[in-house]
């Protein structure tokens, strides 16, 4: 039950990196038709920006929950339905990786159905965002020969737009790579997120905390 909720884990962390890039992408494309005097009309977007906001609030709670247990400063133990995890604050004496049912605090309650839920809310959020940032480029290059086209296409060449796409794709990637890697070795896309993975997931030193 920990191996599933640390593979949907780092799905959804990879979803969520996802999730900011697109947002840069965003931010750029209206900076851009703000600075060329158009609108992108997308009445959306603040509301998916809160979405986005509340679920990585969330998503950074959960992260450094089980990276508590991975140090071995939490502990976990079943739900009271046995179908779930919890972590939990358990007394000095009793400290360890997997603790059966013994007294202590809630710190996370059902991490495995928190993680299923942000993988829903954070794939909303970025196929919405895919949606914006299709019918933007669109709108900004109605008419390909345009010399607002044309400067486009160049601001996403200088702006990181381009970069960020082919980035996306790799993570994209690796998300379809997590949970097989065991079997058929490190796919290419599980590869080049790695550095992506350790940054999202791997424990906080003390300094930072």
């Amino acid at each position: 039950m920990w191996a599933k909720a640390e593979k949907t884990a780092k799905r959804v962390n990879l979803r969520a990196y996802i999730m900011k890039l697109q947002y840069h992408s965003i931010r750029q494309t209206h900076k851009f038709a703000q600075a060329h005097q158009t609108t992108i009309n997308e009445p959306s977007l603040p509301d998916l920006e809160q979405r986005m906001l509340a679920a990585l609030s969330e998503i950074e709670k959960l992260k450094d929950a089980m990276c508590g247990v991975n140090r071995l400063e939490l502990g976990v133990k079943l739900s009271a339905g046995g179908n779930d995890l919890d972590i939990i604050e358990p007394e000095p004496a009793t400290l360890g990786w997997i603790i059966p049912a013994i007294l202590g605090a809630v710190v996370v309650a059902g991490i495995i159905y928190r993680w299923a839920t942000l993988e829903t809310e954070v794939s909303e959020v970025t196929a919405q965002y895919n949606g914006v940032l299709r019918r933007s480029d669109m709108a900004l290059c109605a008419d390909p020969n345009s010399q607002m086209c044309q400067d486009w296409q160049n601001d996403k060449s200088t702006g990181g737009y381009f970069k960020r796409e082919t980035l996306i794709e790799s993570v994209k990637s690796a998300i379809s790579s997590v949970g097989s890697g065991a079997k058929t070795g490190l796919g290419w896309g599980l590869a080049l997120a790695i550095p992506v993975l350790l940054w999202l997931y791997m424990p906080k030193s003390r300094s930072e905390r």
